[in-house]
């Protein structure tokens, strides 16, 4: 059973979180899955065929070469639904049965009881040897599994990005950025980073506040 941890609602980002969770403990695989509800479904459907307009999914998908799989139909829902009718209301029963009431504990009896005993009763054995997923190496993870958007310097070197306004830093790398094209990193944790091209130019906490001035080696 392939899992990450437990965590407290609400969580900004959890496909994020959990696709970090399992490209970093098992590497890309060859697709990646997603089911919808039927209301997005059809709004998915377009977005996806729109290559010129990826939505953040499908452009981290993209920059880690995974194919993604939109399940549209019954048949490709059945597998997953089956197991959300096993995982979501047996794992809660026993979870609430050991008496587990904090994230941590549940993390424990998830890891060390409950999925042991789910594979050792559910598991197949597979068709074949090996793993289907193939190491990422050199690739940090965090900078492409978060949301990323495209602003413009402005004239007061500073970044507009939704109610904040981040400061680029001075830097002998080059004058003021004014005018130039960045993009924005958005990470889980509700952290910030410009970047223009390639380089990191500013990282802020949540709040727009600047937690790491980077300078020129």
């Amino acid at each position: 059973m392939a899992r990450g941890p437990a965590r407290a609602r609400p969580d900004r980002h959890p496909r994020r979180r959990d696709r970090r969770d399992l490209f970093g403990l098992s590497g890309r695989g060859g697709g990646d899955g997603l089911d919808l509800p039927g209301a997005e479904r059809g709004f998915l459907e377009a977005r996806l065929a729109d290559r010129d307009h990826p939505t953040q999914v499908g452009r981290a998908l993209d920059q880690l070469g995974v194919e993604h799989i939109a399940a549209y139909s019954p048949q490709a829902r059945g597998r997953s639904e089956r197991a959300f009718g096993t995982l979501q209301d047996r794992l809660v029963k026993e979870l609430r049965l050991a008496g587990i009431t904090t994230v941590e504990a549940a993390n424990v009896f998830i890891r060390d009881v409950y999925a042991p005993a789910y594979d050792a009763r559910f598991a197949v054995e597979a068709a074949g040897e090996g793993s289907a997923f193939t190491p990422i190496p050199g690739v940090d993870l965090d900078e492409i599994l978060c949301v990323q958007e495209e602003r413009r310097v402005g004239n007061d070197n500073c970044v507009s990005y939704r109610t904040l306004k981040l400061q680029i830093p001075e830097t002998p790398m080059r004058p003021p950025f004014v005018k130039a094209r960045v993009k924005v990193h958005l990470y889980p944790d509700g952290s910030h980073a410009v970047f223009h091209g390639p380089r990191c130019i500013g990282r802020y906490d949540e709040k727009g506040q600047p937690k790491l001035i980077l300078r020129a080696a």
